[in-house]
């Protein structure tokens, strides 16, 4: 069992996972500048000011743990857009972005684990109607509990390892690949 490793190699770890995302479809062009407005504060207040709200309020705390880690959700859309999310893009860029800057900072604790998690598209109620060949949560969490088993500082989930070996080789055939996603 994977939650038994990591308690295994790590004890019994404090983590703090900062999971949230919404995403609205933006038709720029078709909505009115209070609606674009209030919808670019939805997503950056959720995507990426609430994980560095959060990890503000419990940085202290998870330094002074044996074990510890802060684990960000970001996603694909964090390395280029896609037409109808820009904002969503931008906010996920934004954690990705903190997520190495922070780490850069806090190198001199050895127990505290910050790590990036990079999946594709999952099977969640954000996603409902979007794509196929979404990945169940739970193989999502499995591959988080084995990342952070093994100190990853990046974890790509399944199909996302292909495309950041696609974006290694050619970043505009990626661009391209995701921008009507």
């Amino acid at each position: 069992d994977l939650a038994e490793t990591v308690i295994k190699e790590w004890g019994a770890p404090t983590v703090l996972i900062n999971n949230a995302g919404v995403q609205f479809n933006h038709q720029w062009l078709d909505e009115t500048d209070e609606v674009r407005a209030d919808r670019a504060l939805k997503e950056t207040a959720i995507n990426l000011q609430a994980p560095i709200l959060l990890t503000s309020a419990f940085l202290e705390s998870l330094i002074s743990q044996p074990a510890a880690a802060i684990v960000n959700i970001t996603s694909l859309l964090a390395l280029t857009p896609k037409a109808s999310a820009p904002v969503y893009a931008g906010s996920k860029a934004g954690l990705r972005i903190f997520t190495k800057g922070l780490r850069y900072q806090l190198r001199g604790h050895d127990n505290l684990l910050i790590t990036e998690v990079i999946p594709p598209l999952v099977d969640t109620g954000m996603t409902a109607g979007r794509g196929a060949g979404k990945m169940p949560p739970t193989d999502v969490a499995d591959r988080v509990l084995k990342g952070l088993a093994n100190q990853e500082t990046e974890i790509w989930i399944g199909k996302a390892r292909l495309v950041k070996a696609l974006w290694r080789l050619s970043p505009g055939l990626v661009a391209r690949l995701l921008q009507d996603g």
